[in-house]
This record gives structure tokens, C-alpha cells and sequence, in this order.
């Protein structure tokens, strides 16, 4: 037998922690609705009233009801079952080489291997005797460094299987568009999941502006006054490419003696709502030229009317 794996906590990892989490939602969930766990959870997620009864008392861990109120509650669950990771966008080369180094080393400070690599080095005999203890920070930094080091053909692949198992945006979207936006947001992304969120400004236009960027973007540096000049410069840009849009705000920077932090970073909160993208012109590049300029053009109006918003 080999030592049990365990959860940050200490505690043996099991997918009885899903329904804990869930149920320990639904319990905050029903107080602030003035109810009782059981009324509440059968109510939500329209299940009998004893299901919902033996699950808050602990008699059931029914997974399919811990999902629903997951769903219902927009909670994450803890991740045990290999699909979540793989829903939760991990390679299963990370998740695999993580794995391994969970109660053995192979006597050095290697921290990679391939597959082949791990059947020649593990043995038995360098297994710890202790329980060893699932760092899902640990995991996450392993798995960003496969993302960055993977070829695109792997990536591409990884991204279609985590896209089977989870719906986005980028399901719909040509090949060549989802390898600019493989390549362009994979530096800074732990998992697919991850890339998957941060891109999606990409697609739609933001619905508010995080008020930190706005405050030490837009209002004490004063770039919502810098937006103007900058959609005139995009404006006359006649081919959509990185280089006509570097050129432009190039020759913007130098006429007013602007730096390119304070046209990028206006630009940034203006498309996407934060101060944090790719690098700003492949990025704009992403994004049709009419889109862009609504987009700045609104920021200009929001942020000029309701510089707090």
C-alpha cells in the first residue's frame, strides 16, 4: 500500500469534499434567503424535499446535487476527479509529472519529466512513508510551465480536448484566430480555463471598468483625456494589421510627446475593462478596427460622465 495523498488542510482528499463544499454554500445561501437548508435547496435546484433532507443532514453526498448547487451558486468546487482538471484546463502531462513527485523523488532537484523519463527514474524504494500533501499552487505554477514551453500543434491539441468537455467561445472561432490567441495569451495563464477567461474581452466589449485601473489609469494619469487623440490616430489606420497599429501609436507617442505606457495602458482599460493584456498592438489586432474605436469611444463617454465607474 502507498501512502494516502491529502488536501492543503491535512485531510484525506475524497470526492466527499465536493458535497461539503456544497453544502456549507447552501447553508449561507439559506440564511440570507430566511430558510431552512433542506426548503431552500429544493426550491433551487428542484429536487424532492427528502433528497434535499438527506443531503443537508450528511445522510448523501449525491455528487449530481453538489453540482447543481455549484451551478445554481456559481461556486467552484474542489477539484478531485481527473475530469475537473481536465474541465478546469490542466495538461495531463502536468497533472501526471505533479502526481509523481507526490510522495517520491528520484534522489535531486528535478522537477520535470516526461513520461519516459518517470518509468526509467521511480521506484518503490525512494516512496516516503508519510502522507503527502496536493498543493493546487504548486500545480497550478507546474501546469503554466507546460503551457509555455508546449508547440502550438500541442496546444492546439490540449485546447481541443479541454473544448470538449467545456463550453466557450472558442469552439466558434476560425483556426487562425485561435492560434494568435494560443500564442498571444498563453504567457501569463496557468490553465486553459484561465486563457479562456482572460480572452474573452477579445469577443465582447467590456460591461464595466475595475475601478483600480480606472482610478490610476484613466483618472490620476489622465488617460480617458488621451483617449480622444488616440482614436483619431486608430481612426486612420487603412489596414488592420500589428504593424500599421504599432506605427500609428508610435508616431502618436512622438507628436505629443506621450509614453507608450500612457497610450497603452488607456487603451487597455478602454477595450477590456482592466490594465492587464498581451502586448497592445498584437492585441488590438484581435480585434476588428470598428469594435476598437466604439469601444474607445465609449470609455471616453462613461468614464468622461462617471470617472468612478
Amino acid at each position: 500500500h502507498l501512502p494516502l495523498i491529502f488536501n492543503p488542510q491535512g485531510a484525506k482528499m475524497s470526492k466527499r469534499e465536493k458535497a461539503k463544499s456544497a453544502r456549507a454554500a447552501a447553508r449561507e445561501a439559506a440564511k440570507v434567503a430566511n430558510m431552512s437548508g433542506q426548503d431552500w435547496l429544493a426550491k433551487a435546484i428542484d429536487i424532492p424535499a427528502n433528497d434535499a433532507k438527506r443531503f443537508m443532514k450528511k445522510k448523501s453526498d449525491d455528487i449530481g446535487v453538489a453540482t447543481a448547487i455549484a451551478e445554481h451558486l456559481s461556486l467552484d468546487l474542489p477539484m478531485i476527479e481527473v475530469m475537473d482538471f481536465r474541465k478546469g484546463g490542466y495538461l495531463p502531462e502536468a497533472l501526471n509529472n505533479y502526481l509523481a513527485l507526490l510522495g517520491w523523488n528520484a534522489g535531486n532537484d528535478t522537477e520535470f519529466y516526461t513520461i519516459e523519463e518517470l518509468s526509467q527514474s521511480f521506484s518503490l524504494a525512494r516512496v516516503n512513508k508519510t502522507p503527502a500533501r496536493f498543493d493546487p499552487v504548486k500545480l497550478r505554477w507546474m501546469n503554466r510551465e507546460y503551457l509555455r514551453r508546449a508547440s502550438l500543434d500541442r496546444l492546439r491539441d490540449a485546447l481541443d480536448s479541454y473544448l470538449e468537455v467545456t463550453p466557450s467561445t472558442l469552439s466558434d472561432i476560425p483556426t487562425e484566430l485561435r492560434d494568435q490567441i494560443l500564442s498571444l495569451f498563453r504567457e501569463r495563464a496557468h490553465t486553459l480555463a484561465e486563457l479562456d477567461e482572460s480572452c474573452q474581452f477579445i469577443f465582447s466589449p467590456p460591461t464595466a471598468y475595475a475601478a483600480k485601473a480606472v482610478k490610476k489609469h484613466m483618472t490620476k494619469n489622465g488617460g480617458t483625456s488621451r483617449l480622444p487623440a488616440i482614436c483619431e490616430a486608430l481612426s486612420a489606420v487603412t489596414v488592420w494589421t500589428t504593424e500599421a497599429i504599432g506605427a500609428a501609436l508610435s508616431e502618436l507617442a512622438e507628436t505629443k510627446s506621450y509614453s507608450m505606457g500612457e497610450i497603452a495602458q488607456p487603451i487597455r482599460v478602454a477595450i477590456s475593462g482592466d490594465a492587464v493584456t498581451p502586448p497592445i498592438y498584437e492585441t488590438l489586432s484581435l480585434i476588428p478596427q470598428v469594435d476598437t474605436l466604439e469601444r474607445l469611444n465609449r470609455a471616453i463617454t462613461v468614464l468622461t460622465t462617471s470617472p468612478t465607474v
